[in-house]
C-alpha cells in the first residue's frame, strides 16, 4: 500500500484503457503516484508488466499481445536511462 499521501501537483500516471472507470472498480496497478519524479520510469515499467500485460480488463487483446511480445524481446540490462 501507499505509505505517504498523494499531494496536490504530485506527478502520476494512469492506465489509458481504464481511466474512465471508478478507481474502486479498476484492477490493481492502474494508477501510480511515485513520491519522486525519478520514480515515473519504474512506475511505467510496473504498469506495463503487471497491469497492462496481465490484469487490465479494458485493453484489447491485440495490444496486450504486442506489449507481451515487446517484453519478451527487449534487452534485459543496460537501458535504464541512466
Amino acid at each position: 500500500g501507499r505509505k505517504r499521501p498523494i499531494v496536490m501537483r504530485q506527478v502520476g500516471i494512469q492506465c489509458k484503457h481504464c481511466h474512465h472507470i471508478p478507481l474502486q472498480l479498476r484492477k490493481k496497478g492502474s494508477v501510480y503516484f511515485p513520491t519522486k519524479l525519478i520514480g515515473i520510469y519504474q512506475a511505467a515499467q510496473n504498469m506495463l508488466t503487471t497491469h497492462l500485460c496481465e490484469s487490465c480488463d479494458n485493453i484489447d487483446e491485440v495490444t496486450r499481445q504486442l506489449l507481451r511480445d515487446f517484453q519478451e524481446h527487449k534487452p534485459t540490462a543496460g537501458y535504464g536511462g541512466k
